[in-house]
């Protein structure tokens, strides 16, 4: 079996390493390299086991090694490009350590991004692209075709489609993990759909009952915050204003900046 030893440091302690079986090859690092991967992954609980015998994991040594490299320095090692993106997303999952590969992966802020990790994403139906929305904390994006939603995870790999009963969406908002909100410039109101169930969840309108020239409201944009959600309404007759919207209920707090005209 190879072995992968870490170098060792003077203030490394014989005592803080521990080895490693994965899938028949053997790795030595050290505890804390293992404990970076977080306190909830699968390595910082192996790293507490008792005993010096190698603790057996049955999964790919090769993957491991590229995991185990992206702890001790933050990045990803040139061998890292020997496998696709959902095989070294399913490993770091299985480890506990994704959020470190989301990390490794993604451009630095305000940085742009490089050309040559650019990808296209082509629905399978419907195609025409005419909203779409992007999770700042997980990298996953969801994209509204026609009258249906595409939710893709950080590798752009499709995960779900929902068919909705809108006959086009024109802004969308990824507000949990597995909901988006969907507006429509031909239908009225803020729409709420399950990505992981495929189902409708329910709908807000804008009414006001001693003003009617409040009809029909239909939604432009929508954005939102951790404990609320913006949208900003439009009548036919040009009277307008912004629903805040509680995230924990989906029941209106209040209304912003209602105008005429």
């Amino acid at each position: 079996m190879e072995n992968e030893i870490s170098n060792s440091t003077p203030n490394t302690l014989p005592s803080d390493r521990i080895k490693l079986n994965v899938g028949g090859k053997l790795f030595e690092t050290t505890k804390s390299t293992l404990q970076s991967g977080g306190p909830d992954s699968l390595l910082s609980t192996l790293s507490t086991r008792p005993g010096h015998d190698p603790i057996f994991v049955d999964r790919d040594p090769e993957i491991f090694s590229v995991l185990l490299s992206l702890l001790r320095s933050n990045r990803l090692p040139s061998t890292a490009c020997s496998f696709s993106k959902q095989e070294l997303a399913d490993e770091a999952l299985f480890y506990g350590i994704d959020s470190h590969l989301r990390y490794a992966v993604s451009p630095p802020p305000l940085s742009g991004i490089d050309a040559s990790l650019v990808s296209t994403i082509f629905p399978a139906s419907d195609g025409l692209v005419s909203s779409f929305t992007a999770a700042a904390d997980d990298g996953s994006v969801c994209i509204a075709h026609g009258g249906q939603i595409s939710f893709y995870d950080h590798n752009l790999t499709h995960l779900s489609t929902v068919r909705t009963h809108l006959e086009d969406i024109t802004s969308i908002r990824h507000v949990w993990p597995d909901v988006a909100a969907a507006g429509s410039e031909s239908a009225a109101g803020i729409h709420f759909y399950n990505f992981s169930s495929a189902r409708y969840i329910e709908s807000i309108h804008w009414t006001d009952s001693t003003d009617p020239r409040i009809y029909k409201a239909r939604v432009s944009s929508i954005a939102d915050s951790s404990s609320q959600i913006f949208a900003s309404f439009e009548c036919p007759h040009r009277e307008n204003c912004i629903l805040s919207i509680d995230k924990s209920t989906l029941q209106i707090s209040s209304e912003i900046t209602r105008q005429s005209g």
